[in-house]
């Protein structure tokens, strides 16, 4: 199965399976709760991980050139070539599907079944929610779990009951210094058949709508604390592609490069990930932002020499000149 074959993109989130594991495991797990030791484990894990896996702490010559090569790719091209790459890609378009979603609409936000999305999210652990509730008087995504004032949610259709309830809210800390608002929030989720699981929710609060935030360490943070986990990843914004798009896209490339492979040019990837979710990374901006946190990244690790340091610095004023 290829890589992205693994992402599922759904119409409001995207899952990524990191482990075989998830279709090896046929039946539900029964409970999920985490306990005090793995709780720890997570922590230190989350901590230990971008460290343990980056390219500097390995010794893969071969992985290091073909990083080079990726990064000199993109430095050539400059912000204003990936614009013009960006802009000539193909956009999909089904119309007859945007009619049906759509009509699928109400007053800004889709509607479904809630005891459904927290049944399709039975095994996640972490979820990335890139949007507020609102946004410009705009409901952009439905409540689907319980603030701290509220306590618990409970959620019923038919036979399946499932409640969420609220345990613990505190705003980040990221480890590199980021202008970036996180709010963690753990919520203890209970449903049928004694199902009973911890699950962490990352709502980033001011990552614009088709904008970008600061290209800081915090994307990358929060996708190592998550990489931890062996179970599904849950990412999801408002329309699923523009925030969402990024992210995915972020990882891909991360997963290529601690995994060892080869990262691919990253118009292909894009081209692979609008396949599964039409119109993912909605404007040049976001494309911007994935390659300036990559360059950033590889920049953090001391992977470039003085040449590449040079082109970088004039690539990062290009990018914040035309990210303004």
């Amino acid at each position: 199965m290829s890589k992205i074959s693994r992402l599922s993109l759904l119409k409001e989130v995207v899952v990524k399976d990191n482990s075989s594991k998830m279709s090896k495991d046929k039946g539900r797990r029964k409970t999920r709760g985490k306990s005090r030791e793995q709780a720890k484990t997570e922590k230190e894990g989350s901590q230990k991980t971008m460290a343990a896996e980056d390219p500097t702490n390995v010794e893969r010559k071969t992985q290091r050139k073909q990083i080079v090569k990726f990064v000199k790719s993109v430095l050539e091209k400059g912000p204003q070539g990936l614009r013009s790459e960006f802009a000539s890609m193909k956009r999909g378009n089904d119309f007859e599907k945007m009619k049906a979603f759509k009509s699928a609409q109400e007053n800004g936000k889709i509607v479904t079944k809630t005891s459904d999305v927290w049944i399709i999210i039975e095994q996640v652990e972490h979820i990335f929610m890139l949007c507020n509730l609102l946004e410009k008087g705009a409901k952009k995504c439905f409540e689907y779990f319980p603030s701290k004032d509220k306590g618990t949610l409970e959620f019923e259709d038919k036979d399946q009951k499932i409640t969420v309830k609220f345990e613990s809210s505190n705003e980040m800390k990221f480890e590199k210094s980021s202008k970036a608002k996180v709010i963690e929030t753990v919520f203890l989720v209970e449903g049928p058949g004694g199902m009973s699981q911890k699950t962490t929710h990352y709502h980033w609060v001011d990552w614009p709508d088709r904008g970008v935030p600061a290209a800081d360490m915090a994307i990358l943070e929060l996708l190592a604390k998550a990489r931890v986990s062996k179970a599904p990843i849950v990412v999801h914004c408002s329309a699923g592609i523009g925030r969402t798009g990024s992210v995915v896209m972020i990882e891909y490339i991360m997963d290529q490069l601690l995994s060892g492979q080869q990262i691919e040019e990253s118009d292909k990837i894009l081209v692979k990930i609008r396949e599964q979710r039409n119109n993912s990374i909605q404007t040049d901006q976001q494309y911007l932002f994935v390659h300036q946190i990559l360059m950033n990244y590889f920049l953090e690790k001391k992977l470039f020499d003085k040449e590449i340091k040079e082109a970088h610095l004039q690539f990062t004023n290009q990018y914040l000149k035309c990210v303004q």
